[in-house]
């Protein structure tokens, strides 16, 4: 969901977005990533499984390309800008939010931690992240939280030092990944 993010949000930008960037728009619409959790596998396999950018992403990392739309140019963004300068699923269905419940997916569902130390963990994961990206994930205020939200605030941190340190810009260094493999 990361690597579609900021696949999306460079061709939406129409510039590359540096590291700090990436993470913390990427921090800033977990909502929306979090949505694709109540698609059905029909919808959701081919968009991240069947067709996933991660066994290609090497091809790009740490390389000079000119333009956006250089980086998986046989893809179509998963979330597309919105005049107001938001952005949103491509997919219709998702643009609104969730979908209703129809499937029992597990990253859909509210979770709690069942043992206070495990909530004050989840919790100082959730204040450190809004402290480190410049944002806020509105929890409901009684504990619950979607189970998707603590991956993908832990993917965009891990994120910061892996695939989107490695993300191809116009200012990285001047070679190819092929040189050092």
């Amino acid at each position: 969901m990361l690597l579609r993010w900021g696949h999306s949000y460079g061709l939406g930008e129409q510039r590359w977005p540096d590291n700090e960037e990436l993470c913390h728009t990427a921090f800033n619409n977990i909502e929306l990533m979090d949505r694709a959790a109540s698609l059905k596998k029909a919808q959701f396999l081919p968009m991240v499984h069947e067709n996933p950018l991660s066994p290609r992403f090497h091809h790009y990392e740490y390389t000079h390309l000119a333009e956006p739309e250089q980086l998986f140019p046989d893809e179509k963004p998963l979330f597309v800008r919105t005049k107001e300068g938001r952005y949103t699923f491509r997919y219709g269905p998702l643009r609104k939010g969730r979908l209703p419940m129809i499937q029992d997916c597990p990253g859909a569902r509210a979770y709690r931690a069942g043992e206070p130390a495990y909530q004050d963990a989840i919790e100082s994961l959730f204040e450190y992240a809004e402290e480190r990206f410049r944002g806020v994930i509105l929890r409901p205020g009684d504990g619950t939280f979607p189970a998707t939200w603590p991956m993908l605030t832990l993917g965009t941190m891990l994120g910061s030092e892996t695939v989107y340190d490695a993300w191809p810009t116009l200012d990285k260094l001047p070679f190819t990944y092929g040189q050092y493999v």
